[in-house]
């Protein structure tokens, strides 16, 4: 907040609600004012902290401009208005401090006084009293000057000339339009001049009116700068830091140190004023682009260009670049007496580029590419936007191009009546259609500031960028272009490092970043993940990802970028083909969500199945305690072979599905003797009285097997 206590003092002439007025009265309390530069009455009643924290920008000094012209006087005529000045002081002091007083219509007495002493209308009274106050005061303004000889007739004023200049001037004032010449371009188009149509009713062109009914555009801006008073007209288009940034002595100019095209390119990013809506819903307001642009120094020629929504963001930053690296499709046209002349030039990677103290600029990814790259960065102090002004002026041209064509489509203006937001309409793609028109027009745009060689006028160059950057080219230096060969490294430099979250981890399965595996059958990948299986020691290699797509990885091993993309056999990973990394994040956190809540309940059916395993062998192991006798492995084969026909009749296909009623008897049940195991005692004393034979051994163990199955229902 600034003070104003040095000049809110009587007398003083000050710019505020856009108009110059001179200070009449000051108090602890309240500011009277009276508007100067005008043929009536208008005052204004301020509280004084109104004025003491307004903007600066709103509320400053003016120079007295207003003031009367000090002429030579007689004697006589100086004791006149030496008169004057006391009377109209008493009538001030009559009314004090409702000055206003002497806007309404009822009768003051000290000013019918001051009309019956001199003799004249109370039109009269009050334009001496205006005048009076208007110049602050002073005796001088009493003059009548209708004696001096030369001094032309005032013409009658136009008050429907009047009426549009202050709506054109109101859009100007209020941001709808960009520039004073864009607001007379509307007046004309609006008040003085005629449309002309085809029979269809279609619009063929605008046909301006005979000269002498078109008022100039000389005698608009004379219009426009009585209205701002003392203050230009880039002053008051300015704030205070842009007039700081720009507004300043220069001893050079922004070529100095420049040698040929693609040796200093200036980059910077700007929010566009303009609102745009979603491509999938035209009923929603998506909020503000961002334009990247590179402006090529040695020739002003935009050399490369981005517009998304990632600001102050690397990955903004990275878009750019990629532009600027990989040339698109240029455009060309033909310039009489020269080859072919390349209107949007790019394909390059400059010596050196000028950037702010903006976040992705003085990142540490921005001095990895840097470094990679072999671009010097130097970064401009903050607060000093006018040591990059190409970039900047290309940002100003184009915000006022559309803001003087969009203002129905969307464009910002400072305003309260702004209705962005209503009126938005354009989608991306159509700003990016504009951005592109506006780089070849900007390309070809004739600059007149700039100060040819000699050599330049000799070969009859034009002084429009594109010619210039090909005449830099021919005779100063060449850039230095991108070829084939470092591509993959360029790549390379604009990716992102896997770290952090994004951490690559190899195997003999191949890369795996985030779940998503990527592996190639070029023989140094395959080199590198056998190396890394079999080594003892630590294989050093580098893996680096695109956010704007999941499709591939980069790898740099021994100096050399290998391009990896995803494995087509691992799972079900290809459906994820297509989206950003962005994207995959979405769903990769959702399923990593899902395993989180699943990691309790899948915890919890583990330990069930340890424990009803547990119990099964514990019963197991009672049922076995039950049976006297030590375990041996005699007459494997015919156990095992009792156990598997048993297991087949219990498994049975009949006894799938119910089995129909039975009408005829069923064999009967073989009887098996019951023998009590707990009974029969064995011993290792025990010594058969005679050899038992192979039958015999075979039916005992038989019924030793029957025996046993009898006990399997009993717990």
């Amino acid at each position: 907040m600034i003070s104003r206590a040095n000049f809110i003092k009587p007398g003083k002439v000050v710019h505020f609600l856009g108009k110059p007025y001179r200070i009449l009265l000051v108090n602890p309390e309240i500011v009277v004012l009276i508007e100067v530069g005008i043929s009536k009455y208008h005052f204004e009643t301020v509280d004084f902290d109104y004025l003491i924290a307004a903007d600066p920008q709103k509320f400053y000094e003016l120079e007295d401009i207003y003031a009367p012209k000090h002429v030579d006087l007689s004697e006589k005529q100086l004791e006149e208005i030496t008169e004057k000045a006391k009377d109209i002081e008493a009538v001030l002091d009559s009314i004090y401090p409702n000055y206003s007083d002497l806007m309404s219509k009822k009768p003051i007495p000290a000013v019918h006084s001051y009309q019956k002493k001199y003799n004249i209308e109370a039109k009269a009274a009050h334009k001496h009293i205006r005048r009076y106050l208007q110049t602050g005061r002073d005796m001088y303004s009493l003059v009548d000057f209708r004696s001096t000889n030369g001094r032309p007739p005032q013409t009658e004023k136009d008050e429907t000339q009047e009426k549009y200049f202050e709506e054109a001037f109101h859009k100007f004032k209020s941001g709808q339009l960009k520039s004073v010449s864009a607001a007379y371009n509307i007046m004309l188009l609006d008040h003085y001049s005629t449309h002309v149509f085809d029979e269809n009713g279609e619009f063929q062109e605008v046909k301006l009116l005979p000269k002498e009914q078109v008022p100039s555009e000389k005698k608009f801006r004379r219009y426009v700068k009585k209205q701002l008073g003392n203050l230009n007209v880039n002053a008051f288009k300015k704030g205070a830091r842009e007039r700081r940034n720009s507004d300043r002595i220069r001893y050079g100019n922004a070529q100095t140190g420049c040698e040929f095209p693609g040796d200093i390119v200036e980059i910077d990013a700007c929010e566009l004023d303009v609102i745009i809506v979603s491509e999938e819903d035209r009923r929603h307001g998506i909020g503000r682009p961002v334009v990247y642009f590179a402006v090529d120094v040695y020739s002003a020629c935009i050399i490369g260009y981005y517009v998304g929504f990632e600001n102050n963001s690397f990955l903004g930053a990275s878009s750019l670049f990629s532009n600027l690296f990989f040339e698109d499709t240029p455009h060309y046209r033909e310039v009489e007496g020269m080859s072919r002349v390349n209107i949007t030039p790019g394909g390059i990677i400059p010596n050196s580029i000028r950037v702010d103290q903006g976040s992705e600029w003085v990142s540490k990814d921005m001095r990895r590419l840097g470094k990679e790259c072999g671009i010097h960065v130097t970064i401009v102090p903050p607060a000093e936007g006018s040591m990059k002004g190409l970039v900047e002026n290309s940002f100003h041209v184009y915000q006022e191009e559309l803001g003087n064509l969009g203002g129905e489509f969307g464009a910002i203006y400072q305003a309260y009546e702004s209705k962005h937001y209503k009126t938005a309409s354009m989608i991306l793609s159509n700003v990016k259609k504009t951005i592109e028109n506006f780089v070849l027009m900007f390309n070809q745009k004739y600059r007149k500031k700039f100060k040819p060689t000699k050599d330049m006028i000799e070969k009859g160059i034009n002084l429009v960028p594109c010619e210039l950057w090909d005449y830099g080219i021919k005779y100063c230096g060449n850039p230095i272009f991108t070829t084939e060969n470092r591509k993959q490294k360029l790549v390379f430099a604009l990716c992102k490092p896997c770290e952090k979250d994004m951490r690559a981890t190899l195997s003999m399965e191949g890369i795996s970043v985030k779940g998503l595996k990527y592996i190639s059958r070029d023989p140094r990948f395959r080199a590198l993940m056998e190396k890394h299986h079999y080594s003892r020691k630590e294989v050093k290699y580098e893996a680096r990802y695109d956010p704007r797509l999941v499709d591939y990885i980069w790898v740099k091993i021994d100096g050399e970028v290998l391009q990896v993309p995803l494995a087509p056999k691992k799972e079900n990973q290809m459906s994820y083909q297509g989206l950003t990394w962005f994207e995959y994040n979405i769903y990769h956190i959702d399923q990593m969500g899902k395993e989180t809540a699943y990691k309790q309940i899948d915890k919890d059916n583990t330990l069930t199945y340890v424990a009803k395993t547990r119990q099964i062998m514990e019963t197991s192991k009672k049922k076995r305690k039950l049976v006297p006798g030590k375990n041996d492995n005699k007459d494997i084969s015919v156990y095992r072979k009792l156990e598997q026909e048993n297991e087949r009749r219990k498994s049975a296909l009949a006894g799938q599905i119910e089995a129909p009623a039975q009408e005829y008897d069923l064999p009967e049940q073989i009887e098996v003797p019951e023998t009590n195991l707990l009974e029969m005692e064995r011993t290792d004393e025990a010594v058969p009285e005679r050899k038992e034979t192979d039958e015999e051994r075979r039916e005992r163990k038989r019924q030793e097997y029957y025996a046993m199955f009898a006990w399997e229902d009993e717990d």
